[in-house]
């Protein structure tokens, strides 16, 4: 999961935004009524969000910081319908209108008009059909690394449930570093060798199924994810 987000950001990232605009694509109309209880509606759209932010420390601006958010919205064989609008809602700026970047994709592309803040709360919005689908998802973050030849725990938040989070060294996976502080530099098994200097990467994921309320198709979903890369000398 860890790579398949690094690889999409990564090719997203350098596509240039275009005008705003509206697209008409080809899906189940929606049906009437609520799916009641966040069942979902098996007649309405499929929306799959994410966002996603990827720090980098040993890399220059603006690539130590590439941001990114993506809305899909499945299409399938139906009445061709018109998506007025997809719209990033981030704390502490003004809501960022999606382009469309492909079939049945909106997305920010360039992660311009706002930021990654831990522990606040992002939404997407999605305006079809006269009607309003919004999901919202919890940043997770906090990440601490001690200073280079200072041993101590690497620490994090993930706000809430359900998450995923995963420590790297030197690319590799530490087993059962997991938790918050389950990793420490001064592991001579992870970070054997004084004056070396080792790179660790903190993975952060928060996962919202169901989203988008229960007009929307019970498979949507919003997903957020930090990837955080630190060089550490031991």
């Amino acid at each position: 999961m860890k790579n398949t987000f690094r690889t999409l950001l990564l090719a997203v990232a350098m596509v240039p935004l275009g005008a705003c605009q509206t697209s008409t694509i080809t899906m189940f109309p929606s049906g009437g009524g609520g799916g009641g209880g966040g069942g979902g509606n098996p007649n309405g759209p499929l929306i799959q969000a994410t966002i996603m932010d990827i720090k980098t420390a040993s890399l220059p601006a603006p690539f130590n910081d590439l941001r990114s958010c993506q809305v899909q919205i499945t299409s399938n064989v139906g009445a061709s319908v018109t998506i007025t609008s997809a719209t990033l809602i981030a704390p502490g700026s003004s809501p960022v209108l999606l382009t469309a970047s492909g079939s049945d994709t909106y997305s920010d592309n360039a992660g311009a008009g706002w930021t990654y803040q831990a522990g606040q709360n992002y939404s997407v919005q999605v305006v079809m059909w006269g009607q309003t689908y919004i999901a919202t998802v919890l940043a997770p973050g906090g990440v601490g690394i001690p200073a280079t030849g200072v041993a101590g725990p690497v620490t994090w938040s993930t706000p809430g449930t359900p998450g995923m989070d995963s420590v790297a060294v030197d690319g590799n996976t530490v087993p059962g570093a997991t938790t918050s502080g389950s990793l420490n530099t001064g592991s001579a098994t992870y970070f054997p060798t004084p004056g070396v200097t080792y790179s660790i990467s903190v993975y952060l994921a928060k996962l919202v199924n169901g989203a988008f309320g229960s007009q929307a198709y019970t498979g949507s979903s919003m997903t957020i994810v930090l990837s955080d890369t630190v060089s550490y000398t031991r």
